[in-house]
């Protein structure tokens, strides 16, 4: 019978490296659902600077993680949040529609 080894370095490059194909993936799908996200709050944002919400790329322990959201803290910030909390219509779909492509 036959052995399997695994290559470590190649694996945490696959996986786990923001340079690596699934890092790269996230950060295009990080960065749609973060313009889609500009574009759902297109009024709201005019208020405000659209830089506000951002995203981050970052390793934790369940591997590569994104994290997409609006950046400090202010009256249009909380209003922001307090409309998706409420009616849904800015996060939920840009990230049903970022992370379906």
């Amino acid at each position: 019978m036959g052995s399997l080894v695994f290559n470590e370095a190649a694996l945490h490059f696959l996986l786990e490296d923001e340079a690596g194909p699934v890092g790269r993936d996230l950060r295009r799908r990080a960065e749609v659902i973060t313009d889609l996200v500009r574009a759902n709050a297109t009024k709201i944002l005019e208020q405000m600077n659209p830089d506000v919400v951002q995203f981050e790329i970052s390793t934790g322990e369940d591997g590569l993680q994104a994290i997409i959201g609006v950046e400090g803290t202010g009256r249009w910030s909380s209003y922001l949040a307090a409309k998706e909390k409420r009616e849904a219509v800015i996060f939920a779909p840009a990230l049903a529609q970022g992370l379906d492509g």
